[in-house]
């Protein structure tokens, strides 16, 4: 749903993607095409390009996709990035239930003045539900002190509205715990939704959730500083 006036600021991006027998999907490459020169397209050959090169991709759970994550994590002061985290979905239709598992998180970097002097981040994950603009609940997980690479491993169920799926998305925000007196401070943040919400990687999770009802889907998304 592109006005046609703004048809030319966008661009299509094609996957490929490995499907393997444990239902794993591991991504190849990609292709971009821009939409400058409208719609018309003909017959092409494009080559791929590897899906590392995208500091924005994400990738599904696997050694292929914590390597993709980690290269566009170590790029994070110049991309404004902040690491990546290991997201799990599960969409149950029937009893509208999503269940949100975050597992663990790679290159993560402790902020100066954090106090306490430990060189590693001492971080957790929260997660909150929105309908449209209101977020409507918020959960976290418990904190993995001093650790650049914290395996959370929690998953947790929320309660849709009784309305379409559509107006609702999630944003997760890898936050680093501070001494009692300062506030808490997010290391990166990411969301996941529909078109409506979310772009790239990010809406794609949601996507193949949707179209694998009851089977937790799992991606590494890169995270984008606050």
């Amino acid at each position: 749903m592109i006005p046609q006036r703004r048809l030319s600021e966008h661009s299509i991006r094609i996957s490929v993607y490995d499907s393997r027998r444990n239902r794993k999907h591991v991504p190849l490459g990609m292709v971009t095409h821009s939409l400058r020169a409208g719609v018309h397209l003909t017959n092409a050959v494009r080559d791929i390009s590897r899906v590392d090169d995208e500091l924005d991709s994400g990738c599904s759970a696997g050694s292929a996709s914590t390597s993709c994550v980690r290269a566009a994590a170590a790029a994070a002061p110049a991309a404004g990035t902040a690491g990546g985290l290991l997201v799990g979905l599960t969409y149950n239709a029937g009893l509208r239930r999503l269940t949100v598992a975050l597992l663990e998180a790679v290159q993560l970097e402790s902020v100066s003045g954090s106090g306490g002097g430990a060189e590693h981040p001492s971080t957790y994950a929260k997660v909150t539900m929105y309908h449209h603009t209101r977020g409507i609940q918020s959960i976290r997980t418990e904190t993995v002190r001093n650790s650049s690479c914290p395996k959370y491993a929690e998953s947790f169920t929320l309660q849709l509205p009784a309305d379409a799926l559509s107006a609702i998305h999630l944003r997760i925000k890898v936050k680093q715990r501070r001494p009692p007196a300062r506030r808490d401070v997010t290391l990166g943040v990411l969301t996941l939704g529909s078109h409506m919400f979310a772009r790239g990687q990010m809406q794609e999770h949601w996507e193949r959730m949707l179209h694998s009802p009851k089977e937790q889907i799992q991606m590494w998304h890169v995270l984008k500083v606050a």
